[in-house]
């Protein structure tokens, strides 16, 4: 009886400290559980300090490097790398109304010299000073005639009929896409020239300087007539997009690039 008791006495002692150890578990504080988690990260950097001090043939090694020079060559390498992804990222960034051409002088006046970017393709900037030169004289007397700054009206006329190339422009003589929403307008007034699908009648002209004149009668009346008292192409700009006079997104910022780019308030 006592040899049983001898065995049982290990064994019950055994079982209390897992019970124990079980209990101790499942009532585990937050600062506990850091304690823990340090002490498991701490000993395999300890190992490995430890070995790291046992092989002096590594120790030795690691005293043969020049690490002076080698840290120089990484910063080096760091910076070269750094500026070479600001050149990458500089050539793929867009601009601001897109394609690509080289800035040059218009006839008559040069462009801005303050210019960096290029606005539009070399095929399009060739198109706008072609219609600069070509409408430059009646912007003004319409300038004259109306008080619009000449270099308002040739940078609508640009963003709207694409220096004249558009259809509204070609066929209708209609420069500033002038539409007609009456349903009982007269034969031949205006026709439909489709975008998108979709119906849109634009004034037809008898000529460029009618399509321009009716533009100008527009911005002479109405909720445009209060700008009449602004000389600058700014004021201009900023008023027909608090106006809404075109949908398109920073349209005054739009029309004041053109005018910088190509110097237009010399016309003013």
């Amino acid at each position: 009886m006592r040899d049983n008791n001898n065995k049982l006495v290990p064994f019950v002692t055994k079982s209390l400290k897992k019970s124990i150890l079980f209990a101790h578990q499942h009532t585990l504080t937050m600062l506990t559980l850091i304690a823990i988690t340090f002490r498991a990260i701490l000993k395999p950097i300890m190992a490995a300090r430890a070995a790291f001090y046992r092989n002096t043939a590594l120790q030795q090694a690691l005293k043969q490097i020049p690490w002076i020079p080698v840290t120089l060559i990484v910063f080096g390498g760091m910076i070269l790398i750094h500026k070479d992804l600001n050149f990458n990222f500089n050539l793929s960034a867009p601009s601001s109304i897109g394609g690509v051409g080289e800035p040059s002088t218009t006839n008559g006046y040069a462009q801005s010299a303050s210019n960096t970017t290029t606005l539009f393709s070399a095929d399009q900037d060739a198109k706008n000073k072609k219609y600069i030169t070509e409408y430059k004289s009646m912007a003004i007397a319409e300038m004259k005639a109306t008080g619009i700054p000449a270099s308002i009206n040739l940078a609508q006329a640009i963003v709207a009929s694409k220096a004249g190339t558009s259809e509204a422009a070609t066929k209708n003589n209609n420069h500033f896409g002038l539409k007609c929403f009456s349903k009982k307008c007269k034969s031949g007034h205006c026709s439909n020239l489709e975008e998108m699908g979709h119906k849109a009648f634009y004034i037809k002209y008898a000529g460029v300087w009618e399509g321009w004149r009716a533009h100008s009668q527009l911005l002479s009346s109405g909720k445009y007539e209060r700008l009449l008292q602004n000389s600058d192409h700014q004021s201009w700009a900023r008023g027909l997009e608090q106006f809404e006079y075109s949908l398109s997104e920073n349209y005054a910022n739009q029309l004041m690039q053109i005018i910088q780019y190509y110097g237009l308030e010399q016309l003013d």
